[in-house]
């Protein structure tokens, strides 16, 4: 009696470990460098990079010389409208905060004009510099993910992006103009699907607290 339970039970472990071994998915291969070059690269020239140092429209008065100044510079390359308007603006005056009608310009951005997009002003195009690793792929919840770990920079920064001014007054283009040098690093991630193979990840699969790797 004990034998033949011994053997039913045995049969038993091995159907399950079977069936076990048939649900695990199998291994795939992690991207190759020039997949992952070539995924990243798509994203780099779907989003180059860019920046909005204003909320648009935006109105200035008269006597701002400082932004004027930044303003005027994308205005006269066609990235910006300008209008003459008056506004209400506080002033001190006498030591008192007042509203009073100023007058001034409306700048507005021109989103369909070469080298302005719905995130601001596109300052260059990316590059990877380096593809550091490609990590081998790990199974969590419904596929396999991989992550690949670049330093990248910004080339072809344009002429209004080197002027001294702009340079002063705004990080983001001090740091990419330097970038070749001194290059940015980000890592990016992939997924697995079973159609079409690895295609870059930018959602956060539901349930998933901790990082990918």
């Amino acid at each position: 009696m004990k034998a033949r339970v011994a053997g039913v039970l045995g049969i038993w472990i091995l159907i399950q470990a079977g069936a076990l071994q048939a649900a695990l998915p199998e291994q795939v291969n992690p991207p190759t460098r020039d997949e992952a070059t070539w995924l990243i690269e798509a994203l780099f020239d779907e989003e180059p990079p860019a920046f909005l140092p204003f909320e648009f429209p935006k109105d200035v008065d008269r006597s701002d010389s400082q932004q004027l100044a930044l303003l005027n510079l994308w205005f006269e390359r066609k990235m910006l409208t300008r209008d003459s308007i008056r506004f209400n603006a506080v002033k001190v005056i006498q030591g008192r905060k007042r509203k009073v009608s100023v007058a001034g310009f409306r700048f507005a951005l021109l989103k369909e004009a070469e080298g302005v997009s719905a995130r601001g002003f596109i300052y260059g195009r990316a590059k990877i510099k380096e593809l550091i690793s490609v990590s081998e792929p790990r199974f969590i919840g419904h596929t396999f993910y991989s992550e690949a770990y670049i330093k990248w920079y910004v080339d072809n920064l344009p002429d209004w992006a080197q002027l001294p001014l702009m340079q002063k007054s705004y990080r983001p283009l001090r740091r990419a103009s330097e970038s070749f040098e001194k290059p940015f690093e980000k890592r990016f991630y992939f997924e697995f699907q079973e159609d079409v193979g690895w295609v870059l990840w930018k959602d956060k699969p539901k349930g998933m607290v901790q990082p990918l790797f």
